[in-house]
């Protein structure tokens, strides 16, 4: 699968990494499944609280790190939030059941540590990675896949 484009971002704070999440979700047409890469504390989650609220959700959104997966329904589309940390491959992954209902034109989902199960992702996604450049710094790289 070939990368389409690629752009990159810095933000210096966690409400720059929220609001650039904000702004990303306001570009989202539903059915897009979003890769998520970072370390720990890096802002995944920040930035899906941003693409949350641009989509209409009312919730508030947390870590899905016990939970495998939280879903939240939007005014514009249901968001599926997924933590794949715990998860050593994409046959457990699968198995799980985290996995049903991604994709759908009426959702969109969010992986964080997609690490573990990219391989199963051999459609059209999205990739976003979030690195330290220091403390409050963080380079964003957005990457359409497909």
């Amino acid at each position: 699968m070939e990368k389409n484009i690629t752009k990159q971002f810095t933000t210096k704070n966690q409400d720059e990494t929220y609001n650039f999440g904000l702004e990303f979700g306001k570009t989202l047409v539903g059915g897009e499944t979003i890769l998520m890469y970072g370390e720990a504390g890096a802002g995944k989650t920040v930035f899906t609280k941003g693409v949350a609220v641009s989509l209409g959700v009312k919730e508030r959104v947390t870590s899905p790190t016990f939970a495998l997966k939280n879903q939240y329904d939007g005014e514009k589309f249901t968001l599926h939030h997924l933590d794949m940390y715990r998860i050593e491959d994409e046959d457990e992954a699968y198995e799980s059941g985290a996995l049903e209902g991604i994709s759908e034109s009426g959702s969109v989902t969010i992986l964080e540590w997609a690490e573990n199960v990219e391989n199963f992702f051999n459609f059209p996604h999205i990739n976003i990675r979030i690195e330290y450049l220091s403390a409050n710094d963080r380079q964003i790289t957005v990457e359409n896949i497909g």
